[in-house]
This record gives C-alpha cells, sequence and structure tokens, in this order.
C-alpha cells in the first residue's frame, strides 16, 4: 500500500498554514477513523467521533472532498466550518472556490501547492470557538489520512 503524503494545512480567515506529518495520525486513530469514512461516504453524512451532537457533511470532489461540520442549537444546525482536501491538481480549482470565500483577516491566501486541506471556520463565539477549532483541526488531518488510506486503498 503506497504512504500516506503529508499535506498543507491552510486556516483561511488567518492565512495560517503548516504540513501535516502523517506520524501525528495515530495509528489507534487509524482503523476507527476509516470506518466513520466508510460510513460518511455510504450515508453523505454521520455523527462526528468524540463531539457529541454534531455531525459531518462529506461529499467527493474528483479524487478529493468537500465537508462541513455542523452542531445543533435549540434545533438549528450551525455550521462550525467547512474544509476541502484536493490530493490533485484536477480537484482543487473547484474544491478552493468553495473553501475560499469568507473574510480574511490578513491578505487572501494563495492556493498551495497540492495536496492541501483548506479550512473555512464559521465559528462565531470566541471563547468555545477555540476548543472547538482544536479538536475540529485534529478530527480535518485524520480525515484526511482516512482519505487517503481509502484511496490507496483502491
Amino acid at each position: 500500500m503506497p504512504a500516506l503524503r503529508p499535506f498543507t494545512h491552510l486556516t483561511w480567515i488567518t492565512g495560517h498554514s503548516v504540513v501535516q506529518d502523517p506520524g501525528r495520525y495515530l495509528e489507534p486513530a487509524r482503523m476507527p477513523m476509516q470506518e466513520h469514512l466508510a460510513s460518511l461516504l455510504a450515508h453523505g453524512r454521520a455523527e462526528v467521533p468524540n463531539f457529541p451532537g454534531s455531525h459531518v457533511r462529506l461529499r467527493s470532489v474528483g479524487k478529493g472532498f468537500l465537508a462541513s461540520v455542523h452542531t445543533s442549537d435549540a434545533n438549528r444546525d450551525i455550521k462550525v466550518v467547512t474544509f476541502g482536501y484536493a490530493p490533485d491538481d484536477i480537484c482543487a480549482g473547484a474544491i478552493w472556490r468553495e473553501v475560499s470565500q469568507g473574510p480574511t483577516i490578513w491578505p487572501k491566501p494563495k492556493r498551495p501547492s497540492v495536496p492541501w486541506c483548506t479550512v473555512e471556520l464559521q465559528m462565531s463565539d470566541p471563547i468555545a470557538s477555540m476548543e472547538t477549532a482544536a479538536w475540529v483541526g485534529d478530527y480535518q488531518r485524520c480525515l484526511v489520512f482516512a482519505w487517503q488510506d481509502r484511496s490507496n486503498a483502491h
């Protein structure tokens, strides 16, 4: 099976980027995330592991994907974050258009070289957002590596 690839993880609003190393994808998370991704692909929506009251929606875009994490509050569906993963240039343009529309606090970031995951935060409560943003960042990274595992297996 081909090895997992590092990817650039870009946060749209701040322009902050970091290269995510597959070594941070812990082996104990690997099988549960593969099962989570299989359920997500089968149904288009799934509960987010270890994030009670939340769900994720995902759709394939070429060899990549677009996903959004939502929570519920008083019967409202609240989008927390949208993120997309582009493993190649063929799908990168379509995914970039979807995740690069929100406001930024710096000049708009340029699209990184593939592979990349770009994140658009949509949280409004800064206190709750810090903890959520850290956890959702881990989830994004694990979902991208699970996607790579799935792609490598096919």
